[in-house]
């Protein structure tokens, strides 16, 4: 396939999960076919209502979920094909911070006992753990540090424990941060402060971020490219500068509106709806948006939309697009 120059890339993930239903056992597709790009210190946002397989797209990439189909790649190796071994060292470089920060923590350990354990085992050559510790607590916004290394995660603000999952996320060096939600369980200044300390963190340490998350306005403002999901499947890919302007998909249309980004004549559009599982049935046809769309035609319920291209940085899954498209073409 040529030489890669981005750090991560995926092509045509396919991540399979049996689930329940009624008696039997039904094959859902959380993600189904996905290929990205991340870039080196770039920040890629994932967007989409619960349900729409982001989360679980985020951990694909991690490596903590087992990949059906498709090839994932870090820096030119194919990921898929490295043994247990060699992903230990993938997952080195490629760390993961949680939504649920407090049950990813271990609530009997200090902090101090929680994080040196990472920087000690990923430690590098002339660095003393310790000081690398009181180094990272201070770029994180731990401080005074003396008083934060022995308290326990019960005795920390939520704001404070997401602090030290990104310092743990930190102590093996990655170039890869996937963070799922890492602001839904914090009040606004609190995350508007953790969005903040991201972006710092990347310039400090060359960080590329996969940014997952429900909330629009807070994906433009961190991300330079979005990636909007549903029914596992990437619906539209777009710079943050223009997906507010020039979003083309229904669904993100929708999310637009319900996000408030555009004007109150267009609230009524806002949904509480969630993403149902019958769109990640292997037996669904056509497009996994179709039963919600305002535009919906017959193909969209019998053939499934393709990405194509509407410029450099812009591609959309709809064939209301696509026709749209060719007729200007044509």
């Amino acid at each position: 396939m040529g030489e890669r120059k981005d750090l991560l890339s995926a092509d045509n993930l396919v991540v399979r999960f049996r689930q329940a239903q009624g008696f039997r056992r039904a094959v859902i597709y959380p993600v189904n076919q996905v290929s990205l790009t991340i870039a080196r210190n770039e920040v890629l946002g994932i967007v989409g209502e619960s349900g729409s397989g982001k989360t679980t797209l985020g951990r694909a990439l991690a490596g903590m979920v087992p990949i059906a189909q498709g090839s994932l790649w870090l820096k030119g190796r194919n990921v898929t094909e490295l043994n247990r071994k060699r992903l230990r060292e993938y997952w080195a470089e490629v760390q993961m911070i949680f939504q649920d920060v407090y049950n990813s923590l271990n609530p009997v350990y200090t902090v101090e006992q929680q994080l040196l354990f990472p920087i000690q085992h990923h430690a590098l050559p002339n660095v003393e753990p310790d000081q690398e510790l009181e180094r990272l607590l201070h770029l994180t916004g731990l401080t005074p540090a003396a008083a934060v290394r022995t308290r326990l995660p019960h005795e920390l603000s939520g704001g404070q424990r997401q602090r030290v999952a990104i310092v743990r996320a930190l102590a093996s060096g990655p170039e890869l941060l996937v963070a799922d939600e890492p602001v839904s369980m914090l009040d606004v200044s609190l995350g508007a402060d953790i969005l903040q300390l991201l972006l710092d963190l990347r310039a400090e340490f060359g960080l590329s971020i996969v940014y997952i998350t429900h909330d629009l306005p807070s994906a433009v403002y961190l991300c330079d490219r979005i990636l909007v999901m549903y029914g596992g499947r990437i619906v539209e890919s777009v710079s943050a500068d223009n997906l507010v302007k020039h979003s083309q998909h229904p669904y993100t249309q929708r999310l637009l509106a319900a996000a408030r980004f555009e004007g109150p004549e267009e609230s009524s559009a806002r949904s509480s709806d969630s993403v149902t599982s019958s769109v990640l049935l292997e037996s669904h046809r056509g497009c996994p948006y179709a039963e919600r769309c305002p535009i919906v035609s017959e193909i969209c319920t019998q053939t499934r939309p393709e990405l194509v291209q509407i410029n450099s940085d812009h591609t959309v899954a709809c064939h209301a697009v696509s026709t749209s498209l060719e007729e200007r073409n044509g």
